[in-house]
C-alpha cells in the first residue's frame, strides 16, 4: 500500500514541477527563436542586435563613398526606359550616405537582411512574449505606415534600455532604428558599392544573375512558376542580393520613411503625397519586377487607416548628424566644401579696377533709379552662372568629348526654363531703364552662346559614344575568332597534347584558354554597361539624329562591319528603352553574329 503523502512532500513535488513546466516553457521559447528561423542564411559579417523574449534581428553593411563632411554618394536611380511610368519611376540623380564609420574611407547604414517577420513584430508589439505561432518565419503583412513607423519607435526605445552597447554610433551619436529613405532601399537593393564598377550591373533594375540563372532564382513573384497564391513566403528561401540581402524584390511590398513624388526630369515635384511602397510584393506580374518600381498608397481608406494585405516593412539603424560636439568641425569643413563648389565659383566678383567705375554707356536722365523688380533676371542670371561654370569644368573634364556633360547641364537649357531666350527678350523690349535693356540683351546673347555650346557638345558626346558602342560591338566578333578559330589552331599548329609539343607555347596558350572566360565576361559587361548609359544619359530624338549622322558617315566611307554594329547597338539602346531589361547575354551574341553582305 502506497504511503500517503506529507504536506511538505506535496508541495515539494508541487514544485519540482512547477520547475520543470518553466524550464520547458523556456526551452520552448528558446526554440522559437532558433538561429534557422530569424537569420536562415547566416554570415559572417551578419550584425545581429537583440529583441525582446531573448530575440534577434539581423543586419547587414551598406557602405557608401566617403571622403569629408560636404560628401555624399550621388548615384543615379529610378528607370527612364519605361515611358509611360517616367513620372513615376523616372531616373534622376540621389544622393545616399552612411550614417557610420569615423575615421574611415566609407560609412554605412544598416539595412535588415530580411524582412521584419511575425514573430519578430509579434514581440516587440505585444505586452508579452510570443507563444506557438503558426508561419512565425513569415514576413509581416498588412501593415500601415504607423505600424512600421510604431515599431521603428519601440523597438529603438528598447535598445537604448536594455541594449545600447550594442548599437553601432558616431562619436557621442547613438544609432536608432527608422525606416529607410526610398535612396537607401534603391541603393542597397541594385547592390550598392559591390556593384560600383559595373554600370550595366547597377543600372539594370534587375539583380545580376549568373548563366542559367532566372528571376525565380532571387524573387518571389505571381506567376505559376512563383506564387501563383500570392501569399508571402518565408523569409531567406531564396538568392541574396550583392549586399547579401534577401527579398529585397517581390515576397512583400516594403515601406519607406519619406511621402510620395511624383519625378521631374532633374528634379523631385513639389506636391508631397501619401506614402511609398518599393521592391513589388507575391502579388506583383514579373514584369513589374524591377529595383525602380514604386507605387504610392494613400494613408487611409474608408475613414480608417489603410493596412494592405501585401506591405511589409524591413528596418534600418542610421543616427543623428548633428550635434553641439560637432559643429564647429563641420562648420569649418563645409565652409572649405562650400568654397569650392560650382555655385561659390560662380558667385565670386573679380576685383574692381579703376576703370570699372566708369559707366558702360551715359547715364540716361529719364531712366527710373528703382531696381527692376522682375523676379525673372535674378533667377536667369543665377542659372546663366551655374551652367557657365559647369561647361567649363565638363571641357577640362572631358576635352574630347567622349562622355556627355552632366545632365543637369543639359537640364539648365531652354527646355526647363521655358525658352529664357524669350523671357530675357520680352523683359528687353518692356524696361524703361536704358542701362537695364543693354544689360538684359547681352546677358541674352551670352545665354544663346552657352545653350548653343551645350547642345554641341552634348550631339558630339552622342555621336562619340554610339561610335565607342560600335566598336565595342565589333570586339564581339574577335572574342568569337579567338576562342572558335585562332587558340584551336595554335593548339594544332604547335601540336599541343603530344610528345612533339611545344611546351613553353602549350602552355600558354592553355593560360589562354583559362583566362578568355574571364575576359569575355569584363566585356560583356562593359558593353552592355554603355548600352545602358546611352539609353539613360541621352533622350531618344538627339540619339535618332546623331545615329542618322554617324550611320551616313560610315556609309559613305563604306565601312561595312562598323556601320553594322553601330546600327545594331542603336537598336539594343531603343529596345533598353522600351523595356528597361539589360539582356547583357544576349546583345553580344548578337554582335557577334553580325553577318556582313
Amino acid at each position: 500500500m502506497q504511503r500517503p503523502l506529507s504536506p511538505r512532500n506535496v508541495c515539494g513535488r508541487l514544485s519540482a514541477s512547477l520547475l520543470f513546466i518553466m524550464f520547458a516553457v523556456a526551452d520552448e521559447a528558446a526554440a522559437d527563436w532558433d538561429p534557422a528561423v530569424f537569420n536562415p542564411q547566416r554570415a559572417a559579417d551578419d550584425v545581429v542586435l537583440p529583441m525582446p523574449c531573448d530575440g534577434s534581428m539581423v543586419f547587414r553593411r551598406v557602405e557608401t563613398e566617403w571622403s569629408g563632411v560636404g560628401s555624399d554618394q550621388l548615384v543615379r536611380l529610378g528607370n527612364t526606359a519605361i515611358d509611360e511610368k517616367v513620372a513615376l519611376e523616372g531616373a534622376m540623380e540621389l544622393a545616399v550616405s552612411g550614417a557610420f564609420g569615423q575615421g574611415s574611407k566609407t560609412r554605412y547604414y544598416l539595412l535588415g537582411k530580411y524582412e521584419v517577420t511575425r514573430q519578430q513584430y509579434q514581440s516587440m508589439m505585444s505586452d508579452a512574449c510570443p507563444g506557438e505561432l503558426q508561419d512565425r518565419d513569415l514576413p509581416m503583412a498588412r501593415l500601415s505606415w504607423f505600424d512600421a513607423v510604431d515599431l521603428a519607435h519601440r523597438y529603438s526605445l528598447w535598445l537604448l534600455k536594455h541594449a545600447k552597447d550594442k548599437l553601432p554610433s558616431e562619436g557621442r551619436l547613438v544609432g536608432y532604428v527608422r525606416l529607410p529613405t526610398e535612396a537607401e532601399w534603391e541603393f542597397a537593393a541594385r547592390g550598392g558599392l559591390m556593384l560600383s564598377g559595373s554600370a550595366a550591373d547597377f543600372q539594370a533594375t534587375i539583380p545580376p544573375m549568373r548563366d542559367q540563372e532566372s528571376l525565380n532564382d532571387y524573387v518571389w513573384y505571381n506567376d505559376p512558376k512563383s506564387a501563383s497564391d500570392g501569399a508571402p513566403r518565408p523569409i531567406g528561401l531564396k538568392k541574396p542580393n550583392p549586399l547579401g540581402l534577401y527579398d529585397m524584390l517581390g515576397n512583400v511590398d516594403e515601406l519607406v520613411l519619406e511621402p510620395f513624388h511624383l519625378r521631374l526630369p532633374s528634379r523631385r515635384h513639389g506636391q508631397t503625397g501619401a506614402y511609398v511602397i518599393r521592391g513589388g510584393s507575391s502579388h506583383t506580374p514579373l514584369g513589374d519586377i524591377r529595383t525602380s518600381w514604386r507605387q504610392e498608397v494613400p494613408y487611409y481608406l474608408n475613414g480608417d487607416t489603410r493596412h494592405n494585405p501585401s506591405t511589409g516593412v524591413r528596418l534600418v539603424v542610421a543616427s543623428p548628424v548633428w550635434d553641439k560636439e560637432k559643429s564647429k568641425s563641420i562648420a569649418a569643413e563645409w565652409e572649405g566644401t562650400q568654397a569650392a563648389s560650382p555655385r561659390a565659383a560662380s558667385q565670386k566678383m573679380p576685383p574692381r579696377s579703376e576703370d570699372q567705375d566708369l559707366p558702360a554707356t551715359p547715364p540716361n536722365p529719364h531712366a527710373s533709379t528703382q531696381e527692376f523688380d522682375d523676379p525673372r533676371v535674378p533667377a536667369l542670371e543665377r542659372n546663366l552662372a551655374t551652367m557657365t561654370v559647369q561647361l567649363e569644368q565638363c571641357r577640362r573634364d572631358h576635352p574630347n568629348a567622349m562622355v556627355a556633360c552632366p545632365r543637369s547641364v543639359s537640364n539648365l537649357g531652354a527646355a526647363s526654363l521655358a525658352d529664357p531666350r524669350d523671357d530675357l527678350r520680352d523683359l528687353a523690349e518692356h524696361a524703361d531703364d536704358l542701362n537695364l535693356k543693354l544689360r538684359l540683351n547681352s546677358l541674352r546673347v551670352t545665354l544663346a552662346a552657352a545653350i548653343e555650346s551645350r547642345d554641341e557638345q552634348l550631339a558630339q558626346a552622342a555621336r562619340e559614344a554610339l561610335r565607342a558602342a560600335g566598336l565595342l560591338c565589333l570586339g564581339a566578333k574577335s572574342d568569337h575568332y579567338q576562342v572558335t578559330l585562332r587558340i584551336p589552331r595554335d593548339e594544332k599548329d604547335f601540336r599541343c597534347g603530344t610528345p612533339q609539343a611545344f611546351p613553353k607555347r602549350c602552355a600558354e596558350i592553355e593560360a589562354e584558354k583559362r583566362n578568355h572566360p574571364d575576359i569575355i565576361a569584363s566585356n560583356v559587361r562593359v558593353y552592355a554597361g554603355t548600352i545602358i548609359k546611352l539609353g539613360q544619359t541621352y533622350e531618344a530624338s538627339l540619339l535618332e539624329q546623331q545615329h542618322a549622322f554617324l550611320a551616313n558617315d560610315l556609309q559613305r566611307r563604306s565601312v561595312t562591319d562598323f556601320l553594322l554594329s553601330v546600327r545594331l547597338a542603336y537598336r539594343q539602346v531603343a529596345q533598353f528603352r522600351h523595356d528597361g531589361k539589360a539582356l547583357q547575354e544576349q546583345w553580344y551574341r548578337e554582335c557577334k553574329d553580325i553577318e556582313v553582305h
